[in-house]
């Protein structure tokens, strides 16, 4: 699949999120920084297949794991052709989200 296509297809599988309420971005904060935990709590909250995020610093000991029976958080790198479809947190562009 040419890059372009597979772009295309990537992009029809994002989608933005709202903002998740305060006692999931708490329960998120036992596992990530306060700065960065609305992230994971919006990806929980919208029952999103994957959190995709390049802040390897902070999410890096998620990569890979299965959160809430719901998100797997990958690296960019990480999502194959075959990848659940990915939904996007309304957050800074390193998220790639």
């Amino acid at each position: 699949m040419r890059r372009v296509d597979r772009a295309r297809t990537v992009a029809g599988q994002i989608g933005l999120v709202s903002e998740a309420g305060e006692a999931l971005v708490a329960l998120s904060a036992k596992h990530l920084p306060l700065k960065d935990a609305p992230i994971l709590a919006a990806a929980l909250s919208a029952n999103a297949t994957v959190l995709v995020t390049g802040d390897r610093r902070h999410f890096g000991a998620l990569f890979g794991k299965t959160l809430n029976r719901t998100v797997t958080a990958l690296p960019p790198r990480g999502t194959g052709a075959s990848a659940p479809p990915v939904v996007g947190v309304g957050v800074p562009a390193d998220v790639l989200l």
